[in-house]
């Protein structure tokens, strides 16, 4: 059975070689661009490539967190950027902007490319369709189970990284909009400001709780469980992080290299293992919020994943980390080896140095015959002993000296130091590492017509989530104002084949769209193929609203035959020209995202594919696979679905859409997003979509005569809203 790597999180220097030392396999950082920690201490370049060297000497890895939505002007330097670290053999990227897997794949050939956690990977469909982008490695969502994990792993092949200890967020990752909704600073940019471990109540049909932190998780600890996940398949355990000081990271990874070294020297029977006292301590102390619990590998939710009373951090003992630190902190590595050296007059000087079968073999200068002094033998031990820098530590010194050889002694230090250096790289060549690669900049051809402004449809599209909602929009059909109605997928069954067909009859020319969820997961995606493969839609509906990469994925692998017409929404991201490159051949339509302010957006406009502007409408702030009615007054099993909500400190209240169908919740702005006042010029540009989420039929229809009528250049909005990030954007 191949070994699983233990994965490591660095911040800072400190934290790197206190995980090499702690036993990591690999570790992974952020440089000071592109990483979704923007607070922790970072990297410089100049850093991170002294630790590759390091790191492929010893036969570890390094992994470069570029996990964050990129803007057109960070697209454009990001290869400038990772130049000098894949040229020093950076092992891999961790990548959540589709544009920059695009632009990664074109520039950096013999660079692994993985697919970060935050690209929401729920079944096998989306890694599938990541392969096309040269993936090799995917992290799924956080929220999967082990089950779920196998199937990915059997049906793909590629390799699997998951997380086994540390913070676990509320939200799917990477659909959380929750920060950024309230301020400036987004998830998707590695700036949350985590309103998600402030207090709020709960109100639902059960009842009203006090205050309490129904959104905080407990943090992850998967020790005992680590021989269920090795038989998984899960081939990189990853422990979170980098934002924690460097004794989190040495003691966490020093614990599970014990436990996993022990199993493979005798893989149990059971799939639990007992753990040692002292080592649980350990791990219960080191910055645990509240109590620890597995995550999600076992259990779908539930209350006892919620650190309800307290989000805070337990206090680590200061006598725990001096303990780490002395036995961790601020060492390093050191390889054994040997050296012989020969300066005899008439011949060139030789220094050889050797580790194992390995070795390097450097010449000088002729060696003189001495006039004066002669080099002597203290001296030559004294200039090749000075190992302090280097990675290496003296055992063995064979030095042959003539007695009236002179050589001086800079030369020596020199050949030294070139002798180290060609050791180094035949180490690393040794242990299967690129010592350094060329690099070429490509670039990344232009979509057809991309000097042109793009498609446009001019109009409007509506979004229902209800059966009121529908009814209540369909009196507005007739006019050819109206080119979409999206459907949200749980609420298909609602309707007759005959509803369908008379808004048909009404408007031919109106598309009927099918909205999927915003998270594929294994226990909907049989519901989905009955939806999709039914009569009704194969007469009536003309395509897909895609909301991840899975289901971009599904339907390429298993409805590639309808020629459907697939609608990139906004949670597919893209903030930059090089995704639209990358979605060229599959999105027919794209929406354009929550978080960039307008003369950001506009970048995006120079392309092929017709963009969509949502106008009007809740933000989703929170996709989860918990679920706050389950957490506050037990689960609804299916029998009814509705809103509850979220109230904080100062009263607002947040709806949150409770599906039972997919055992999820959709957590929504307190107050819907309006751009009524951009309207006039907006309508020109963009296909211009309504939102309906919350209201009822009287609400959908007075939003529509606002927008559909034009009212909104004569008229106060007859509703409460906000304009989102429409002039301030995201850091």
């Amino acid at each position: 059975m191949k070994k699983v790597e233990l994965l490591a999180p660095a911040g800072n220097k400190e934290s790197f070689y206190a995980a090499v030392y702690a036993g990591a396999d690999a570790v992974y950082l952020g440089g000071k661009l592109f990483g979704a920690r923007a607070y922790a201490d970072n990297f410089e370049v100049e850093d991170i490539c002294e630790c590759i060297r390091y790191a492929h000497l010893f036969n570890k890895k390094v992994y470069m967190t570029t996990n964050t939505l990129m803007k057109q002007r960070e697209t454009d330097r990001l290869v400038d950027f990772l130049k000098p670290m894949y040229e020093a053999g950076l092992d891999g990227c961790i990548i959540q902007d589709i544009g920059a897997l695009y632009l990664l794949r074109e520039n950096f050939p013999g660079m692994e490319l993985h697919a970060s956690t935050q690209m929401t990977l729920a079944n096998e469909y989306g890694p599938e369709y990541l392969k096309k982008f040269g993936v090799c490695r995917v992290v799924p969502a956080r929220e999967l189970s082990l089950r779920e994990i196998k199937k990915i792993k059997e049906n793909t092949g590629l390799s699997l990284e998951c997380f086994i200890h540390g913070a676990m967020c509320y939200c799917y990752s990477g659909q959380c909009l929750f920060s950024s909704s309230l301020g400036e600073r987004s998830g998707n940019r590695g700036r949350c400001a985590q309103p998600c471990r402030l207090f709020y109540s709960v109100s639902a049909k059960e009842g009203n709780t006090d205050p309490l932190y129904p959104l905080s998780l407990k943090d992850m600890c998967t020790i005992e469980y680590l021989p269920a996940l090795i038989k998984s398949g899960i081939d990189s355990f990853k422990i979170e992080g980098r934002m924690k000081r460097p004794e989190y990271v040495a003691g966490v990874t020093s614990i599970y290299r014990k436990y996993i070294d022990r199993i493979y020297e005798n893989m149990p029977e059971k799939d639990i293992i007992s753990i040692e006292k002292k080592d649980l301590e350990t791990l219960s102390s080191l910055y645990i919020r509240s109590e620890k619990q597995n995550g999600y590998y076992f259990k779908r939710n539930g209350r006892d994943m919620v650190t309800l009373f307290s989000p805070a951090y337990t206090q680590t003992p200061e006598d725990l980390l001096k303990r780490i630190g002395d036995e961790y902190l601020g060492k390093k590595l050191r390889l054994k080896i040997s050296a012989s050296c020969l300066f005899s007059p008439g011949k060139k000087a030789y220094i050889s140095l050797k580790y194992g079968d390995i070795t390097a073999e450097v010449y000088g200068n002729e060696v003189e015959v001495s006039q004066n002094k002669p080099v002597s033998y203290d001296n030559v031990k004294k200039q090749l002993s000075k190992m302090g820098e280097t990675f290496f530590e003296l055992k063995d010194l064979d030095i042959n000296i003539s007695e009236n050889a002179f050589y001086p002694l800079g030369a020596i230090n020199a050949l030294r130091r070139e002798a180290v250096k060609l050791l180094e790289e035949k180490i690393i060549a040794a242990n299967g590492f690129k010592v350094s690669r060329d690099f070429t900049k490509t670039s990344i051809g232009k979509l057809e017509g991309a000097e042109k402004i793009s498609q446009i449809i001019k109009g409007l599209s509506v979004l229902v989530s209800s059966y009121e909602q529908f009814k209540a929009v369909s009196e507005f059909i007739g006019s050819g104002q109206l080119k979409i109605i999206y459907i949200e997928s749980h609420i298909y069954e609602k309707f007759t084949y005959d509803e369908f067909s008379n808004i048909k009859k009404k408007d031919p020319g109106l598309s009927m769209i099918l909205a999927l969820p915003y998270v594929l997961r294994d226990s909907s995606e049989k519901r989905l193929s009955d939806i999709l493969e039914s009569l009704c839609f194969k007469d009536l509906f003309d395509g897909c609203l895609v909301r991840s990469l899975d289901e971009l994925g599904f339907l390429e692998r298993c409805f590639s035959d309808k020629k459907l017409t697939l609608i990139g929404d906004a949670g597919l991201y893209t903030w930059n020209r090089e995704s639209f490159e990358a979605f060229n051949d599959d999105i027919d339509i794209q929406t354009l995202p929550f978080e960039l302010k307008r003369e950001e957006y506009r970048y995006l406009e120079h392309g092929a594919v017709p963009l969509e502007k949502i106008v009007y409408g809740r933000v989703p702030m929170m996709i989860t696979a918990n679920c706050v009615i389950k957490t506050s007054f037990g689960c609804r099993n299916g029998k009814d679905e509705g809103f509850a909500y979220l109230k904080d400190r100062i009263n607002t209240g947040f709806p949150v859409k409770v599906n039972c169908n997919d055992c999820s919740n959709i957590i929504y702005n307190s107050v819907p997003l309006s751009l009524h006042d951009s309207y006039r010029f907006l309508k020109d540009e963009y296909l211009c979509r309504l939102e309906f989420t919350t209201e009822n039929s009287e609400e959908v229809k007075t939003v529509l005569r606002f927008f559909y009528e034009g009212y909104i250049n004569t008229k106060k909005a007859p509703f409460e809203y906000t304009t989102g990030h429409e002039k301030k954007g995201v850091e």
